[in-house]
Formats: C-alpha cells, structure tokens, sequence
C-alpha cells in the first residue's frame, strides 16, 4: 500500500508540475494584457515551483525546503484571493477593498514568518503532516484559513450578484483549487498525516476545468487564437514529454533524469511557443505602425509634392515587404509615364511612352527598357491604364511567388485609385467617350482614400483562401455544397446540421460582400467606376447575370472585368485576413 502511495504521489505531482508550468507559459503569450490573466500567472507559477520542490524531495528523499513550498503556497493562495477580488463588481470591490489590501500586507508579513521560523520536524513527502499549532505556525495557519473563507465569500457573492453564472467551469475551478487547501486543514484538526495525492488531484481537476474554460469561453484570453489553439497545443507537448521518457527509458536513464529531462522538455518547448508568439505579436505591431504612418501621410496628401512622399513611402514598404532590391512607380502625364517614386532604383524623373509601358496584367520586364527590374504591374482607374510599378529581383534570389505577382497587382491597382483621385489629367479619349454617354465624372475636390492601400500593403492574398473564398460564391445558393465548404470550419460556423451550415455561410458571404458596396443608394446607369466590384461580384454571383451582360451594362472590356472581378475577390479575403482567419 505504501508502494502505490508513494506512485501516486510522484505521478500526480510530476502532471501536475508540467501543466501548471506549460499553462503559466500558455496564458502568458496568449494574454499578457489582461490583468486577470496576470493573477492566474502568478497562482500557476507559484503553483509550479511548489511542485518543483515537492518533486525534488518525493525523487531524492531528502526531506527540506519546506519554507521555500510554504511560501510558494500562500503566494498561490494570495494571488487567487486577489483574482477573485477583481471579479467582483465595483460596489462589492470598493466594500471589500480595505480586506483584500489588508491580505496581501498580512502576507508579507506571513513570508518573513515563513522564512524565520525555526525547522519542522522531518516528514515523510508522501504525506501532509499537521501542523504544530505553535508561533509561527499557528500564525501561518490563521492567515491561510482567512484567505480561504475571504475566497470563498468572493465566489458566494459572485453567484449571489449574478444569478445563474456563464462561465461555470472556470469558478469551479477556482473553487477545486482551493480546496487542496482543506486537506491540510483536516490533518491538522484531527491531528493525522494526510496522503499528499489528494490536493494533488483537487489541483489537476481545477487545471482541467480552467483549459475547458479557455476552450470553450476564451477566459484570459485576449489574442485571436482558434479553437483548437490549446487541445493542439497540450495535446503537442503531451507528446513531445512521451518521446523525451521513451528514448530515456531506451538509454536506461535514471528515474531523476527522466523526470529533469520531462520537465525540461515542457519549459523549453512552452518557451519557444511564447517567443514565437511574442515575435508573432510584434510583427503586427510593427504593421499597424506601418498602417498609422501610411494613413498620417494620406490624411496630409493635398499637393502633388504630399503625393509623392506618400507613393514613396508606400513604394519602400512594398519593397521591404517583397525582399526586392528596389522598384519604382511612375504616373501618367499626357502622352508619357513619369517616375514619380523610386527605392534604389530608376531615377525620378525618368520619362517612358504610352506604348512601352502598356500591359495588361503583370509582366516580367524586358531587360532593354527597364535593365534594374523584374516585374511590372500596370495600375488601372477603370479601363484606362494611369500609372505602373516596378520592382527588381529578389534579394535572396528566389523567383517571387504567385501570390507575390497577385499581391503586386493589387497594390498597383490601390495606387492607381489614388492617383485617379488626386490628380487631374488632361482628358483622355476614354474620359470624352465616357463625357458622351453620361458616365459621371470624377470631383477633383475627393479625399485621399488610403484605406485600401494600407489594407493591401499589409496582407498579402492567401491563394488558397482566395479560391475557398471564390469557390463558397459560385455556390453560394447551394447550401448542400457550402455546408461542407472550408469556409464553415474557418468561420467557426456550428449548425445543426452541414445544410444549417451552408445556410449561415451563405449569409456570412453576403456580409463580405455588402463590405465591398460604396456608401449611399446605388445611382442610376451608367455606373460610376466606385460600383465596378460590387456591382461585378453582386451580378455574377447573387443575381447569376452572365458576364458579357454585366461588360455591358458597365461599358467596360472582357480584361477589365476579370481583372476587377479577381480584385474584388482578394479584397474581400483581405477583410476575411483582417478577422483573423486563415486557411
């Protein structure tokens, strides 16, 4: 009997070291904003070097640093009484201010007890021993009793506040937790020893209530995560600790250093999942930076010179972001194209003709007219080509992607829009057909619009999301094939059933769809060129007009169409990137 204690004790304390420790970590990358997240940090840490100490006795045998794991339990109890206080609603928080303050000095003064009080009396690991209910100890004892009830009142008034509580599983365990506590209560008052496994299971029973309150309501949780995010992750490092024990057993490793290398194998693995997504964190960070420049500068574009520092500056981010060696744009003017912006390229100020620089999609460049570039993009305001970028090869050598030249395209085609916008050219035969048959002009006096730019710039099109995306609206009134769309699983779509699904997709669709509309009601026809996506995507997909009826009902070629149509597309995956989903 004394053999399987003495397993069950070890056992339960190595679980519970490795997931207080990897959960402590789990919550740090995923929430370090949160101030509530903070508090359950500083209870599962403390948690973990409890345990880390417990481990090291139950392994050697050598009985000690009993004031190390007593302290480390009322660090654990404190920040779990602190966490429960800050649940509280501000009237009960202001009523019990005066308490919660008063534990955490008390507590201070409970450590400096802990850490001058003179040795216990050896005990056996296996078991709680009670205590001697002497100075300090008595002390120590009282502190930790009041904590407990103060806990448990904050929990009572919760429920009591707000009726029948959401997030059940998260108080209970909160509740769970604390209640390892009792055990050494109850060994003291009956003056037994108590087997130390079961707080042991009170605290790995609150661990699993606490990871299915993050699943399920996303407690602590402040960055966009998945579903999946902790089972997978859990699940990994699960897996990664069986393969470090097997190949130690393979290499006839003592049980010491099966357990060093085990604990080693979750810290270092859960550290490299919080750098890469502390790294993660500062990307983003580093593009809304990005976005915040780019919409200061837009916000300020009035003149042709504001312009051109804006280009510019779009132009560097663009290089930067493609590993290009460097790339230019250059805009219409009467019969030729000027470089207005360059990064380590063409000179400013370099003039080309119409017809060297008259693409229709993006083309590699031809040594002879452009020897410093790769691949240029023509930038359209309609049907009418106003402006072109260059970029040259990639630094590393690498052939750009496909997704790189889809990316280009989109960003020449935000360009152009500003361009059209902003400045005025001289009238061009298309500008006199379109002054002919009614299509309204364009107010010289209109706002920078940098918002596509800024969004282009800073996602670039997911090719598989694109056709999911492109693929959910040719079904789009087929709710049997949406139900079993990609779409539904990214979307976190839950029906009843894969019909009930594709119902809900399809209305999801014609959300994303109703983003691409310009404000106000739809003017009558001709259309002005703001309507061309929406217009495209609404007719091809939702009404199912054929596409020769739509080239015409927009005066617009069959190049045009397709190229605003595949825009249109990717601009709505970029709303789609925007929420945080990816394929």
């Amino acid at each position: 009997m004394s053999g399987l204690l003495s397993d069950l004790t070890l056992y339960t304390t190595f679980v519970s070291l490795g997931l207080t420790l990897w959960f402590a970590i789990y919550l740090l990358s995923r929430s370090r904003v949160n101030p509530l997240a903070f508090r359950a940090i500083i209870v599962l840490v403390a948690l973990a070097i409890y345990y880390i100490y417990l481990l090291n006795t139950l392994v050697t045998g050598i009985p000690g640093n009993y004031s190390v794991r007593l302290f480390a339990m009322t660090i654990a109890l404190v920040a779990a009484h602190d966490l429960t206080f800050y649940l509280l609603n501000p009237e009960q928080r202001k009523k019990r201010y005066p308490l919660a303050r008063g534990i955490i000095l008390f507590g201070m003064v409970i450590i400096i007890l802990i850490f001058t009080a003179p040795q216990s009396q050896p005990c056996d690991p296996i078991t709680i021993c009670p205590t001697v209910l002497r100075f300090p100890y008595l002390i120590i004892e009282i502190f930790n009793a009041i904590v407990f009830c103060s806990i448990l009142y904050n929990l009572w008034l919760i429920r009591k506040t707000e009726g029948m509580l959401n997030n059940m599983a998260f108080y209970l365990a909160i509740f769970i937790g604390i209640g390892a506590v009792t055990i050494s209560f109850i060994g003291t008052v009956l003056n037994i020893p108590m087997p130390r496994f079961l707080p042991n299971l009170f605290i790995l029973s609150a661990l699993i209530l606490l990871a299915y309150s993050v699943v399920q309501d996303r407690t602590f949780v402040t960055h966009r995560t998945s579903t999946y995010d902790l089972p997978v992750s859990l699940l990994t490092i699960i897996v990664i600790v069986l393969i470090y024990i097997l190949t130690g057993r393979q290499l006839k490793l003592s049980g010491t250093d099966l357990f060093i290398i085990a604990i080693l194998a979750v810290f270092t693995h859960s550290a490299y999942d919080f750098v890469r997504d502390f790294l993660d964190q500062l990307v983003h960070r580093q593009q809304r930076l990005m976005r915040r420049e780019l919409d200061t500068l837009g916000r300020n574009v009035s003149t042709y010179e504001s312009l051109k520092r804006y280009l510019s500056r779009g132009l560097a981010i663009l290089c930067k972001n493609l590993n290009a060696l460097g790339g230019f744009i250059a805009i219409r003017q009467d019969d030729h194209y000027s470089v207005v912006a360059s990064f380590h390229s063409i000179r400013i100020g370099e003039v080309y003709s119409v017809k060297e620089v008259d693409l229709e999609n993006v083309t590699q460049a031809t040594g002879s007219i452009f020897p410093q570039i790769a691949w240029l993009a023509p930038g359209y305001a309609g049907s009418e080509q106003i402006a072109i970028i260059g970029v040259g090869s990639r630094k590393d050598k690498i052939q750009y992607a496909e997704e790189d030249l889809y990316w280009l395209e989109d960003i020449a085609h935000e360009i152009s829009q500003i361009v059209y916008l902003h400045l005025q050219p001289r009238p061009s035969l298309t500008q006199d057909l379109q002054a002919e048959i009614g299509v309204p002009a364009i107010e010289e006096s209109q706002p920078v619009e940098q918002g596509g730019l800024l969004s282009v710039l800073a996602f670039k099109p997911d090719l598989e999301l694109v056709k999911f995306v492109e693929d959910g609206y040719q079904h789009l009134n087929d709710y049997d094939q949406l139900g079993i769309s990609p779409l539904v699983e990214l979307f976190s779509i839950e029906g009843g059933d894969h019909l009930e699904n594709g119902k809900l997709l399809h209305d999801k669709l014609l959300l994303l769809l109703d983003k691409l509309r310009p404000a106000g009601q739809q003017p009558a026809e001709p259309l002005p060129r703001e309507w061309y996506a929406y217009t495209i995507l609404y007719d091809a997909y939702v009404n199912d007009r054929l596409s020769r009826d739509t080239m015409g009902k927009l005066y617009i070629g069959e190049g045009t169409y397709y190229r605003i149509r595949r825009q249109a597309l990717r601009g709505i995956t970029r709303a789609i990137q925007e929420m945080g989903v990816s394929a």
